[in-house]
């Protein structure tokens, strides 16, 4: 069942930095996205895996649908950075900062505490796999909100000057 898991994981991480790269054709921007969804989806693995949930046909569902949560936070905040760099190019990273989660920070709340309430309803249902995806889908959208508030735009504002650096010099 592991290896079945580890590719499914991979392969669906894969398509989602493709589908990323499609929108923010910018490699900085998609590689964080993309780092910041590698996270996501190890805390999930990792979390689960010590709150005993072995790993079977119901968790290995639950935790590649997983991998598709974890894209929204971490995308939207970089889209939007990525954005915000086309309408102004000379914009500080701060300031592309700020728009971004003025943007999308409070939205990107809303969607996280909106979902998080209906997928506990579902813990009226005492069943193994309601279980499990309750747990699943309350830690992406716990590490998706950690990591698209606050550790991507963390990422975003300290490493933009070094990439400017670097491909002003490339060039």
């Amino acid at each position: 069942m592991l290896p079945a898991t580890i590719s499914a994981a991979i392969c669906t991480l894969l398509c989602m930095m493709l589908v990323c790269f499609l929108f923010m054709y910018n490699l900085f921007t998609v590689v964080v996205a993309s780092l910041s969804i590698l996270s996501i989806c190890i805390g999930v693995f990792g979390i689960l895996s010590l709150w005993g949930i072995d790993l079977d046909p119901i968790s290995m569902a639950t935790t590649i649908m997983s991998i598709g949560f974890s894209v929204d936070f971490p995308a939207h905040i970089t889209f939007h950075y990525f954005r915000e760099g086309l309408e102004d190019p000379q914009s500080k990273a701060a300031s592309r900062l700020a728009k971004s989660l003025s943007a999308i920070g409070f939205p990107l709340l809303q969607c996280g505490f909106s979902t998080i309430i209906f997928v506990l309803c579902l813990l009226f249902v005492k069943t193994y796999m309601s279980e499990v995806f309750v747990k699943t889908m309350v830690l992406v959208v716990t590490l998706g909100l950690i990591h698209g508030l606050i550790l991507v735009p963390a990422f975003l504002c300290a490493l933009t000057s070094i990439y400017d650096t670097f491909f002003k010099n490339s060039v």
